[in-house]
């Protein structure tokens, strides 16, 4: 039996997308001054969501390691590995910006066709 439901996965492909453009905002912190608190807030929530999405222990635990030098970019690289393997496992193509559109358009019509029955 499968542990996560469509909306699941649909959640960690969110969650994965919002860790990508983060890693991308977090390079920018060096041309605006003090964006990087903004930047570091929505990676805290963020990190926070995606584990708890993909049901691993501790999601705070995660979130808070983001906290640590260093260990925030091998967090990161850790979550977007796990929510990679996730999302393939259920069919999603996974991009250089998270999971492809086309194939979460797919997962959902195909989760809508399941769930209408048929013709009595």
């Amino acid at each position: 039996m499968n542990p996560f439901t469509t909306d699941e996965v649909l959640e960690v492909a969110s969650g994965q997308k919002w860790i990508m453009w983060l890693v991308l905002a977090s390079l920018a912190c060096w041309l605006i001054p003090y964006s990087f608190l903004i930047v570091a807030i929505l990676n805290l929530v963020m990190v926070h969501r995606l584990a708890s999405a993909m049901k691993l222990s501790a999601p705070l635990a995660w979130a808070l390691a983001m906290i640590i030098p260093l260990v925030g970019i091998l967090v990161l690289l850790r979550l977007s590995a796990k929510a990679t393997a996730l999302l393939k496992q259920h069919g999603v193509g996974v991009g250089l910006m998270g999971a492809h559109k086309a194939d979460l358009d797919r997962l959902v019509s195909a989760s809508r066709q399941a769930a209408t029955p048929g013709p009595v």
